[in-house]
């Protein structure tokens, strides 16, 4: 009995032991299949984190618009699709800066250049664009102006052989990602020159932006006759005056976005501001800085 009670026992034991080696193997079996399963899940976030950086350096960059810090003047670098397009040129002195961001974009070539109109503060810097980069057409207004900024910027024209088109009808730039279509004036005179402004708007993918150049009541008048179209982004016109024709404008456009190009806030018709905080656009101001937007895979940025 006691020979059965042990081997009785070491049947027990035996079969204790086998126990014991199955619970062994079969943790062992689940530690590797844990292991194997945290070696595919970092594996799959480290490709999810390299996917997303990846996608990030390759994300599609539509339009890039500077509007230049060079206080109450206007020089805007417009990059849309395969253009480039300058409007304006600001003060004379700003031409160095001017030169430095079209350098730092490497920009060598300019397809398009917008004269708004030939105020000092437009036109400023024209004559030393012209003779620096290659220029591939000029608009301007259909009018004269007898100054001395004037007579240089045409000289430049002409020993550049630059083509110019004196806009007396509306005009379009199609590009790759957009077009952007130049208003211009609908009279042949005009008792203040910033009327003769040409207007530009910009349409990319579904956003659009305007620029007023310098008009007044009489030329927002004319052009809200003819467009009634709402806009992201307004560049508004003569450095934060405010009449009844940038009224209606804004009052049509409801943008997003506003910027003034003023050497400080005092420039800023009270009117206009309130005007839109009622409307909830966010105004950007050059004196704070250089006033950068973009359109990308991601939407509208602007940024300063």
């Amino acid at each position: 009995m006691q020979g059965q009670g042990w081997h009785g026992g070491q049947l027990e034991r035996i079969f204790v032991t086998r126990l014991d080696m199955e619970v062994i193997i079969i943790l062992k079996l689940y530690n590797k299949i844990r292991k194997v399963n945290i070696v595919l899940i970092c594996t799959v976030a480290i490709i999810s984190i390299a996917g997303g950086i990846s996608g990030c350096g390759k994300e599609n960059l539509y339009l890039k618009m500077d509007i230049l810090d060079t206080g109450k003047s206007d020089c805007i670098i417009l990059q849309i699709g395969d253009k480039v397009i300058v409007n304006d040129s600001a003060d004379e002195d700003d031409h160095k800066l001017i030169a430095s961001v079209l350098d730092d974009y490497g920009i060598k070539n300019i397809d398009y250049f917008i004269i708004s109109h030939y105020d000092n503060d437009h036109i400023g810097s024209a004559s030393n664009i012209i003779k620096k980069y290659k220029v591939g057409r000029i608009f301007a207004p259909d009018y004269k102006r007898d100054s001395k900024l004037y007579s240089k910027l045409m000289k430049a024209v002409n020993s550049a052989r630059v083509p110019v088109s004196f806009l007396t009808e509306d005009y379009t730039i199609e590009t790759a990602n957009g077009h952007v279509q130049i208003n211009a004036p609908l009279k042949k005179v005009y008792d203040n020159e910033n009327n003769y402004s040409l207007i530009t708007s910009v349409y990319c993918k579904g956003y659009s932006l305007l620029l007023c150049g310098d008009a007044l009541e009489q030329r927002m008048q004319e052009f809200n006759s003819v467009c009634k179209d709402s806009y992201t982004f307004i560049k508004l016109p003569h450095h934060g005056s405010y009449d009844s024709g940038l009224k209606a404008a804004l009052n049509n456009a409801k943008p997003l976005y506003a910027a003034v190009t003023a050497e400080s806030k005092k420039r800023l018709d009270s009117a206009l501001l309130s005007e839109l905080n009622a409307l909830g656009t966010r105004l950007y101001k050059s004196y704070d800085g250089r006033i950068m937007v973009t359109v990308t895979d991601r939407g509208f940025n602007v940024e300063q």
